[in-house]
Formats: structure tokens, sequence, C-alpha cells
């Protein structure tokens, strides 16, 4: 089994526990899909996911393309944690 799962197939971000799409699992995992950095209109901007990884906690921190800075800026960083066999998931804003 495993505890994180990493895609790109879609092109588009999302972050996700896998028992809000797979009810039937007996383990839960945590689904991490990246966005796309092509410049083909997706309907998301271009953006690339960076990964922390420590102990039992997993952050997952989206940077999506400014037009207007000319750069992939940060938004939300979203934090997984293994806690008495569930992954506990937090929502924080980014702190610039």
């Amino acid at each position: 089994n495993a505890d994180v799962y990493l895609s790109g197939h879609y092109h588009f971000f999302s972050v996700t526990k896998t028992s809000s799409r797979h009810h039937r699992l007996h383990r839960e995992g945590v689904a991490i899909q990246a966005g796309t950095v092509s410049v083909r209109d997706r309907g998301e901007s271009p953006s690339f996911n960076v990964l922390s990884i420590e102990n039992r906690r997993v952050s997952v921190e989206p940077k999506f393309w400014n037009p207007e800075t000319a750069m992939f800026e940060p938004s939300i960083v979203t934090t997984f944690e293994y806690v008495n066999g569930a992954w506990i998931e937090t929502v924080s804003p980014v702190q610039v």
C-alpha cells in the first residue's frame, strides 16, 4: 500500500485524501495532482507543486504563474499529517 500518490495526467492542480474518492479502500492515502507548465489554455494558470515530506507530514505548495509579475507565485499550503491511522488535512494561506 502507498500513502502518497503523485500524478500529472490531467494538467490541473488538486490535492485530496483518497477516501474522498474511493470509500471502499481499507487504507487512506493522499493524492497529489500536478498542474502543468504548458502555455496552452487549460482553464487554469500554469503551475507546479513543491512538496515537503518529513516524518509523517506531507506539505503541498502549488505555485501558479502570474502574468502580471511574470513569476510563479505561491497561494496556499495544504498539509497532511498521519495521526492514529488517518491523514489530517490543514490548509493555510502562504505568508508573504
